[in-house]
């Protein structure tokens, strides 16, 4: 059996305590009667009549609520996507070795390999471009990803500027202006890495 106390106006906290009906301050939330009520709050009062400790406690229906909404969520995008295929797109342009072996070719080659991916692009741009035709073991590696699946590109204005063009193209790699198509896989939907 719960404490019956009185509170002053001032100090109720919920629109329900408006009346001056007693309040009991129930030992267990468990003795609750209303299951559904998403949050419950017990509170202890002084000699005075004034609040000393109040808890709130997050019931079952706070979190079968939270789940619900979870749930729904990753039902929509899942639907939304149903039937388009996942697409990744990997801006290369940084012109450091480690960077390109360790990182941007893990993360091009693996996804494609593994069919993580249905489409995976790498686009040559920038500082990156010199690394590729001055590196016997990075144009090697280009090359075993572009025989499993992997659509290698560079870009014409950073390949010019360099005056790569036809080495790059000699490598079997479209070179092209990449402004529009990297737009147009930021729009469509593809997942874009940048290293």
């Amino acid at each position: 059996m719960g404490l019956s106390v009185r509170l002053p106006d001032a100090e109720r906290c919920h629109p329900s305590d408006k009346q001056q009906e007693p309040l009991r301050v129930q030992p267990r939330l468990a003795q609750r009667t209303t299951a559904a009520r998403a949050l419950t709050q017990e509170r202890v009062v002084g000699e005075k009549g004034r609040v000393v400790m109040a808890r709130t406690y997050c019931g079952i229906g706070a979190l079968v609520v939270v789940v619900a909404i979870l749930a729904s969520s990753v039902y929509v995008r899942a639907a939304e996507n149903e039937g388009e295929p996942d697409r990744l797109a990997v801006l290369w342009t940084s012109g450091d070795p480690d960077v390109a072996h360790r990182v941007c070719f893990m993360d091009t080659h693996a996804p494609k390999k593994s069919r993580w991916f249905d489409e995976v692009r790498l686009i040559v741009w920038g500082p990156s471009q010199r690394l590729l035709v001055g590196d016997k073991d990075i144009k090697a590696k280009v090359k075993s990803m572009q025989e499993d699946g992997v659509v290698v590109e560079a870009c014409i204005a950073c390949a010019t500027s360099y005056g790569l063009v036809d080495t790059i193209r000699d490598l079997g790699i479209e070179v092209k202006p990449m402004g529009p198509p990297l737009a147009g896989f930021l729009k469509d939907g593809y997942k874009v890495l940048t290293f």
